[in-house]
């Protein structure tokens, strides 16, 4: 709460696990020791939603 993550959205309809899915949030994977971990990309909290990606 508080954060704001890119998002990719109005991509072709696809499956994933059973729901239609149209849209994508960027992700990275690291490790930690031998733990992989997954954290969302988050945007500087000056960056208003919806400004665009270049």
């Amino acid at each position: 709460m508080g954060k704001t993550c890119i998002a990719i959205t109005n991509l072709p309809p696809r499956p994933m696990m059973g729901i239609e899915s149209c849209g994508m949030l960027l992700s990275a994977i690291h490790k930690v020791g031998e733990e992989e971990r997954l954290n969302l990309l988050m945007v500087n909290p000056h960056i208003p939603a919806g400004a665009k990606l270049y």
